[in-house]
């Protein structure tokens, strides 16, 4: 739950609190009801009359405390009316404080400087002039005595500016610094009261010295120094809850864009497996991953994770998620994705923040990836028959950090029972109570002794064991895992000689991959038609009179066909040809464009594209079985 204004004080109720309230209001019905204590009765009248102010001025405080325009003012998010109610509200009890010393009661300051006090840490030095400036006209207006409301006033303005003056400095190194720099100004004032009506004689007669100084100026001084305690540490617990609750609030929204920028929808296909998962720890780092679908076959693969912690991670998480995946859309290379990405996430950014990055690119037909890295965790990746070992690939420098930084894309092609899996760095630099590093050996072995093919199974045991390890110890970073496995028991590959005497080679081979599918022979001779029309596309427009290498990749599924040639020609789209006007009769038409036409008319779907060098064209066919 998110807390706001409406709610806080729920959090924020003690009931310590409550019982020191309690005898305060204890103490000031004792002084009420027992006028045997003191000697006299004007005596009394004066103890019960300040007594009285000081116990407005600590129930008016601790109410204060509690309302919805308090909580906002102390996060800096009240309006101007609620922040002048607060600071005349602070005005209110700094007048209460100190309307009790005139002439008949002595110069009781110290009570009044909680206001001011108050004042000062809810909303600084400005809130702190304006609740003064208040106290001070209400003394001159309601003091006779102008000797009194001048030492009153004076306090007042020396107490101001020692907060404000005091509290640049110290306020963030504590509280408790500054409350004393202010209560020991109350101290020098009952001091001075002290000089002034018992070393001085007094021109009162109506009681002593010794009973002004021990029946008025002691249970003043103790229950407002009580109080002025109470008030402090309840108004620091306040702003401190408060603060609490404004971290809260910004974990518990972090946490929401967090979660909202992993998917949990795996794009699985016959071919490909994903599993993934981010366990938020107790500060929300800026971990992600994401795949999406770029183009004609394509995916992107992301992983990284975002320097600090809290809101500012996140949101500038969400940044590089949606730059990155702006830009993939419109590029294929990994290396460029994140050289644009580095430079957009450069600008702007006055506060240092920077990004690890792992960006891959991948051709779901022929299965190629292409990948560039930004000083992210070194991926591992895992033949069928092999052990996992590190990547290899060039490092790249942080994003965020320079513009001047290049990455450069590698490519590497998976095979059957190949396993791709992606981290962030709060899986290695997990540490157990003994400050002892998980470390990525021990990844690398847990990875090579689980002994599975589903990349849940990988992730799980991943994790499970990095919390086994870690065990009551904090961990404080997320652990954000991507792991993808490569199946292609039904697709088979083969390379070729771009020459046209190998085109009944390459017929031989499809038709090989599909005699035992049940498909019938009128649906292998529209697949002999298509592969022709493609591999003498291929040789004649791609590598034109010069020799090069096709592969033919074949995947059967149930029902469908699908078709892949790759060279390493020059670019050509052989589906830009216009398709020929077929009504037409063949000496009116112009030469050229039927294959591709029939090649449209006869499948499901063609596509072409250009990626990294290489020509990659791809046709899907329904396979008709011969008993249907």
């Amino acid at each position: 739950m998110i807390l706001d204004a409406e709610n806080y004080e729920k959090k924020l109720i003690s009931k310590g609190h409550i019982v020191i309230l309690s005898v305060l209001i204890a103490v000031m019905l004792m002084f009420h009801f027992v006028p045997m204590l003191v000697t006299d009765g004007v005596l009394y009248e004066i103890i019960e009359d300040t007594l009285l102010c000081y116990l407005l001025c600590i129930v008016l405080t601790y109410f204060l405390v509690f309302t919805p325009a308090y909580y906002r003012t102390m996060r800096n998010e009240s309006d101007k009316k609620e922040w002048a109610v607060i600071a005349l509200i602070f005005g209110i009890i700094i007048a209460i404080g100190v309307l009790p010393s005139g002439d008949d009661s002595s110069l009781i300051l110290e009570f009044g400087l909680i206001g001011l006090l108050m004042a000062y840490y809810t909303g600084g030095s400005g809130m702190a002039t304006v609740a003064a400036l208040f106290g001070i006209i209400a003394k001159l207006v309601t003091c006779d005595s102008a000797g009194d409301s001048l030492l009153t006033i004076a306090g007042l303005l020396f107490a101001l500016a020692a907060v404000s003056l005091l509290g640049r400095k110290v306020f963030d190194r504590g509280k408790a610094v500054l409350f004393f720099a202010v209560a020991s100004v109350s101290a020098l004032m009952v001091l001075f009261q002290y000089i002034l009506y018992v070393s001085v004689p007094l021109t009162f007669s109506y009681y002593s010295a010794e009973d002004w100084f021990f029946a008025i100026l002691v249970p003043q001084a103790v229950f407002s120094i009580a109080g002025l305690l109470f008030l402090h540490q309840f108004i620091i617990n306040a702003r401190e809850k408060i603060v609490n609750l404004k971290n809260m609030n910004d974990l518990a929204l972090a946490k929401k864009i967090q979660a909202s920028a992993i998917p949990t929808d795996f794009p699985n296909t016959r071919t490909l497996c994903f599993y993934g998962g981010m366990i938020p720890q107790s500060e929300v780092g800026g971990d992600f991953y994401d795949f999406f679908s770029i183009k004609d076959g394509l995916m992107a693969i992301v992983i990284a994770d975002v320097s600090d912690k809290g809101l500012p991670a996140a949101l500038f998480m969400m940044k590089a998620k949606a730059t990155i995946k702006a830009i993939a859309m419109t590029q294929t290379l990994p290396g460029e994705i994140l050289r644009l990405s580095n430079a957009e996430l450069c600008k702007g950014n006055g506060e240092g923040q920077f990004v690890t990055a792992w960006v891959g690119i991948l051709d779901t037909d022929m299965h190629i990836l292409w990948y560039a890295d930004a000083g992210h965790s070194v991926p591992y990746i895992r033949s069928r028959h092999g052990d996992f070992r590190k990547m290899e690939f060039k490092k790249g420098l942080v994003l965020g950090v320079s513009q001047k930084a290049k990455y450069t894309t590698q490519r590497t092609v998976l095979e059957d029972g190949d396993m791709l899996f992606l981290y962030t760095d709060g899986v290695t630099e997990a540490f157990d109570a003994q400050e002892s590093m998980y470390g990525p050996e021990r990844l690398e072995n847990l990875l090579n002794t689980t002994a599975s093919d589903d990349p849940k199974v990988v992730v799980e045991s991943v994790y499970s064991d990095v919390m086994s390890f870690t065990g009551d110890a904090d961990v404080s970073d997320d652990i954000t895992m991507l792991c993808i496995s490569v199946n292609l028991s039904t697709v088979k590959r083969k390379l070729f000689t771009s020459d046209v005497d190998e085109l009944d080679s390459v017929k031989d081979f499809i038709i090989s991959c599909i005699s035992d599918s049940g498909c019938t022979d009128m649906f292998k001779n529209k697949v002999e038609i298509i592969a022709e029309e493609i591999f003498i596309n291929i040789c004649n427009n791609s590598y034109g009179e010069e020799t090069g290498q096709v592969t033919v990749q074949c995947r059967v599924a149930e029902d469908e066909l699908k078709l892949t040639f790759m060279d390493d020609g020059i670019p050509f789209n052989p589906l830009e040809a216009e398709s020929p006007d077929t009504t037409l009769s063949a000496e009116d038409r112009p030469i050229g464009g039927l294959g591709i036409h029939l090649i449209r008319r006869m499948t499901e779907s063609a596509h072409y594209k250009h990626v990294d060098g290489k020509n990659i064209f791809t046709v899907r066919m329904r396979m008709p079985k011969t008993d249907e």
